[in-house]
């Protein structure tokens, strides 16, 4: 059993099948995260460090916070009575310990300094447990009041723990380990308590040596087992030893318990045994308890539970004698008269007794040993359980969310020692009229039970920011609860505005007059000067078109948050003497502003117009994406009439309401912007192209910039005017052809909350990041991509995406059409970027997103007769 796999154990799915073996893997969990409990008043020591990945880590120092030792070893030698070692199971100075990311320590530590009464030598984690690997014995104890808490010992191949010294304390540890989990052979009043002890081999506690006044409670404790000799625990000439409130898991064949050679005293109280099934040819040397002759007049026997898979073992050999039913046993003996046989209760169903079952609340309270917490911390009910473990009814289960985006939030259960009915179902309704039921698999049997922290129910993409209360229904035959928790999403919301200039380097607007220089970065306030409604709220992200002018030579402009690092991407791929636009979506930086950075040696101008904002505000507009739709070709004579745009000509589009089916019927809400990607084909003479919400006037601002007989487009998110309409005026001296394909429209009443980000790479078919392996879309030929395979991996419920696509080194003419994948049909007849042969061409793309077996792909179809290469860079 490898326990560490399952610690701080996650489900991502309603199902989560259990065994009764899992009672103890499942119990794992909750070591590290329980705060320590005092065992006893310490005097003022020293506190010394260990740290095996601090860079700072020396063994030849003094075990400071700043320059910890490496070894656990040269804490051990160092200190003394009253000392605490802080031992770090986590990178460079805390946090949960993950086993991927720091090293073990060695094994083979060896203490042998002595603490005293008051002032015990204390050996504890830092942040998490602290794993050490290796060692014949990897942790030995031959002082004096010595305790040791959060260690998880593995791969030992004698014993996780070897204890020689008197009064010493072990406490929330772990083993996996070949050897013996714990061997004590000498010394007195040694306690192993609240710790998770499993040994692939035959033994797992063992007290030997004459060691006499021991305690070994609340601990969960499994072995492989194989023959009639293996114990899970073996109590070995030691006189005076209290096993009380222990679950005992016995794989195989072996017994549970035993008490040998003359280990008078004995005191076995509250534990539960329960054992795999047998070879039949071990079976009747295979026992729950076995205690010899001449231990057994002086052993005390109550308040046990001994349970197998189908009878595996017996109960009870005593002096010689075996013994199948309690009854019997009581009846020779004097002794087990609280005990309960339960062979029904085996691995094959529940890890726990039902919540009908009479062992909830029959534990001995005055049992030698017994602690005023289980296993996992929690107070026993009064009076206990029996076992490490306490049940608890659904009354005690706890739900939390986590929003771990902006739109996004996970429910999460905690169960500990958690009876169940029949069929037990969870319901968690999100607070926005969307929900989510079925039943929660823990077992096959009929009663269930479950121990499991931090368990994912289910995630879900709230569409509007705001306050939500989520409910988690937790239901079986016996009972039905309800547990709520809030969760704030901060997305934001659209503010179309008339578009408006806020940079123009030619004239010194918004920056100084003058070229931004080779590798230069200039930041812009893009808030200044646009007005907002009083209730926008925070800005959170600009909708900017950006042109490159007047450039020296070829080069690249980013656009990102002032304040942040450039990032790797780019916004505009531009040549020397050409007007280049392109559409950005940016996130805004805390003072406004928005940084452009020109990534090249060539100097250029820089034009910004504003189209309209995010914002965290409820009062704006949500994104409704749909797979592109052709609405104007002026070629044929869709959507206008069938003729090229004149000088000073302006057309216009009248927009229907945004649509969306909700709970299978269609709603719709009137657009309050729209997107569109917008292509200029076959200009007679140099120009640009505006687009404005109609019945307004023409502002000074551009949306696409082109030079004759150049086919440009660029993607546009416009403010639709009170009629209905937007607006697209030719501003040159010659005519054009032009081209309108519809993305996605902006309502109040309809849509979903945009997430900003920063800009990040996620594909790049020249390197094939972000693919299987590095290829391009041949000619007339489709690139299936998912993005949930990427840096936007967690954002999988997404409705649409915002990226900027760049084709790069196409062998020949054409154009790149990205759509939401949908399993079968073919590209829609619409396009977003028109490149020539050798040409580089940017344009911002808001694509739904599709599914096709996976919620998150999407489709970049190449409409030219050679292969290209795309690279999607903004998320």
């Amino acid at each position: 059993m490898d326990l560490r796999a399952l610690k701080n154990f996650k489900g991502g799915a309603l199902a989560l099948m259990r065994r009764r073996a899992a009672a103890l893997a499942f119990a794992v969990a909750a070591v590290g995260v329980i705060a320590p409990t005092q065992q006893a008043v310490a005097a003022a020591g020293a506190t010394l460090y260990v740290n095996n990945v601090s860079p700072a880590c020396t063994d030849a120092g003094s075990g400071t916070q700043a320059a910890p030792y490496c070894s656990i070893q040269a804490a051990a030698n160092a200190a003394t009575a009253g000392d605490t070692v802080l031992i770090y199971g986590s990178t460079a100075g805390g946090g949960t310990y993950d086993y991927t990311n720091g090293d073990p320590y060695a094994g083979g530590v060896k203490v042998t300094n002595s603490g005293t009464a008051a002032a015990p030598i204390v050996f504890k984690a830092a942040a998490g447990p602290y794993e050490i690997s290796g060692g014949g014995d990897a942790f030995t104890i031959d002082g004096d009041y010595v305790e040791v808490s959060g260690a998880d010992i593995v791969d030992a191949s004698l014993a996780a723990f070897w204890v020689g010294g008197s009064h010493d304390t072990l406490d929330q540890d772990q083993t996996d380990t070949a050897g013996n989990p714990v061997y004590v052979g000498g010394g007195s009043d040694v306690t192993i308590q609240r710790s998770f002890l499993a040994s692939s081999g035959i033994v797992a506690v063992v007290f030997s040596g004459s060691s006499t006044g021991a305690v070994l409670t609340t601990n969960a404790i499994s072995i492989a087992g194989g023959g009639p000799k293996d114990y899970a625990v073996l109590v070995d000439a030691s006189p005076d030893v209290d096993v009380t409130s222990n679950t005992i898991v016995v794989h195989g064949c072996g017994t549970g318990i035993g008490v040998l050679n003359g280990s008078v005293d004995a005191v076995i109280e509250n534990n539960i045994v329960s054992a795999d099934a047998c070879d039949p040819s071990y079976a009747s040397e295979q026992f729950a308890l076995r205690v010899d002759a001449v231990s057994s007049a002086t052993t005390s026997v109550g308040y046990n539970i001994y349970t197998t898979a189908d009878g595996a073992f017996a109960p009870y050999f005593w002096g010689g004698t075996v013994y199948t039913a309690q009854a019997a046993f009581t009846a020779a003996t004097g002794q087990g008269s609280e005990d309960l046989v339960e062979p029904g209760l085996g691995l094959g169903t529940t890890a726990l007794p039902a919540a009908s079952d009479p062992a909830n609340g029959s534990a001995n309270p005055a049992a030698p040993g017994e602690l005023s917490t289980d296993a996992y911390g929690n107070a026993w009910p009064s009076p206990p359980d029996r076992g490490a473990v306490g049940l608890e009814e659904l009354t005690n289960a706890t739900a939390y969310a986590d929003a771990y985006t902006a739109q996004q939030a996970e429910v999460q259960l905690d169960l500990q020692g958690v009876a169940w009915g029949t069929t037990p179902q969870v319901t968690v309704d999100w607070g926005d009229g969307s929900g989510l039921g079925g039943q929660l698999l823990i077992d096959t049997g009929t009663d269930q039970t479950a121990d499991f922290s931090d368990y994912i129910v289910d995630s879900h993409m709230y569409a509007r920011p705001g306050t939500y209360t989520i409910a988690v229904t937790l239901q079986d035959s016996v009972q039905t609860i309800t547990r709520t928790t809030t969760v704030v999403m901060t997305g934001s919301s659209y503010m179309p505005v008339a578009p408006t200039r806020v940079l123009d380097t030619r004239k010194g607007l918004g920056a100084p007059k003058a070229l931004i220089g080779p590798h230069g970065t200039i930041a812009v306030n893009v808030v200044k000067g646009v007005t907002l409604p009083v209730d926008s709220g925070t800005v959170t992200a600009a909708v900017i078109n950006v042109t490159a002018t007047d450039e020296t030579a070829s080069g690249i402009i980013t656009a990102y948050p002032d304040g942040s690092d450039v990032p790797t991407s780019s916004n505009l791929n531009f040549h020397a003497n050409e007007n280049v636009p392109n559409l950005v979506t940016v996130k805004v930086g805390a003072d406004g502003e928005v940084d452009f950075t020109n990534g090249s040696a060539a100097s250029t101008d820089l034009i910004a117009d504003v189209e309209g904002y995010y914002v965290q505000s409820a009062s704006g507009s949500y994104y409704l994406p749909n797979s592109p739709d052709r609405m104007i070709d002026t070629r044929s004579g869709t959507g206008a009439a069938k003729a090229p745009v004149g000088p000073g000509g302006t057309i216009t589009l009248s927009l229907p309401n945004c649509t969306q089916i909700v709970s299978g019927s269609a709603v719709t809400s009137t657009a309050t912007a729209i997107a569109m990607n917008v292509t200029v084909v076959s200009p007679t003479a140099n120009g640009l192209i505006t687009v404005y919400p109609d019945k307004t006037a023409v502002p000074t601002a551009s949306n696409l910039n082109y030079s004759m007989s150049e086919t440009v487009p660029n993607m546009v998110v416009a403010k639709v005017g009170t009629d209905g309409r937007v607006a697209f005026r030719n501003t040159s001296s010659g005519s054009v052809e032009l081209v309108v394909d519809v993305e996605g429209c902006y309502s109040s009443g309809l849509g979903t909350a945009f997430i900003p980000m920063d800009p990040v790479r996620v594909l790049d078919t020249r390197t094939g990041l972000g693919q299987i392996q590095a290829s391009e879309p041949d000619g007339h030929n489709d690139l299936s991509w998912s993005y949930g395979d990427t840096a936007l991996g967690s954002l999988t419920d997404a409705l649409a995406v915002v990226m900027n696509v760049t084709v790069t080194q196409p062998q020949a003419n054409g154009y790149v059409t990205v759509y939401p994948a949908n399993g079968s049909a073919r590209p829609p007849n619409a396009s977003n970027l028109n490149f020539s042969t050798g040409e580089t061409v940017p344009n911002l793309v808001m694509v739904a997103t599709g599914f096709n077996g996976d919620f998150s792909q999407i489709e970049l179809y190449n409409g030219s007769s050679a292969p290209t290469e795309p690279e999607s860079t903004d998320g």
